[in-house]
Order: structure tokens, then C-alpha cells, then sequence
């Protein structure tokens, strides 16, 4: 188990986030990620910790899921109200999950997934997406 106090440099924090060190830096600029310090010096390394970089990571999934559910209901043309229906999820429920107020449960995904026709691993863990040219 990790301690989430743990104190992590900017190369772990990267490895975590799956992003490149400049992204990081101007999420530390924009304030969306807060390290725990500053090293010395002008250009001193941030240090962050492990728990607030974990939050970040978590929350940025939680985004793509719903960006995920969004999207196939789009493709599908479906609607709110016919997934609310579908699923057996109410109205209230499944809005602040698709605005992200509330993350999915695993219970939510599998209905979605089933209602849906795909498997709850495109909702998760989407394939990437060729690009036309």
C-alpha cells in the first residue's frame, strides 16, 4: 500500500498521469495540480504528493469515462431519458453522473454497457481512434 503523503518528484508524478513533464508543468501553473514544494533555487523541482497526484489521476479517469458514456450515446443517438429508461437508472442519478458530480459505479457501467451493446471495457479503456486523413 502506498502512503499518500509520500512525497514523489516530477518524473513519478509524469508516470502517474501518463503525461510529459511540460503538461505537468502548466497544470501546476493553471493550478489543477498543487505540489507539496519547491526545491531551491529559480528553476527548482516540484515535489508533490503521491496522494493529491493520485486524486488528479483518479479524477482525470472518472472524465473519460463519462466523456466515453457521452459519446456512444451520441453515436447511438440515445438520449438521457431513453438510457434512464433502459438502465433502470433515474433521472437524478444518471444527470450527476453525466456531468461528473458522482463517478460511475461498476454496477452503473455493466447497465450502461449492456443497454448499449458494447463492452464496459470501451466505457473504461477506450480504443484509440484512427484519425482520417
Amino acid at each position: 500500500m502506498q502512503d499518500h503523503d509520500e512525497l514523489i518528484g516530477t518524473s513519478d508524478a509524469c508516470r502517474i498521469l501518463d503525461i510529459h513533464p511540460a503538461t505537468l508543468g502548466r497544470w501546476v501553473a493553471s493550478g489543477r495540480l498543487a505540489p507539496a514544494s519547491k526545491l531551491p533555487k529559480k528553476n527548482g523541482a516540484y515535489v508533490f504528493r503521491r496522494g493529491e497526484v493520485e486524486r488528479v489521476q483518479e479524477k482525470r479517469q472518472a472524465e473519460r469515462v463519462v466523456g466515453e458514456v457521452r459519446a456512444e450515446m451520441a453515436r447511438q443517438q440515445i438520449g438521457k431519458l431513453q438510457l434512464g429508461q433502459g438502465t433502470g437508472l433515474t433521472q437524478n442519478k444518471l444527470s450527476r453522473r453525466l456531468v461528473g458530480a458522482v463517478p460511475f459505479s461498476t454496477s452503473d457501467l455493466e447497465k450502461i454497457a449492456a443497454f448499449l451493446g458494447v463492452p464496459i471495457g470501451q466505457l473504461v479503456d477506450p480504443p484509440v481512434r484512427e484519425v482520417a486523413s
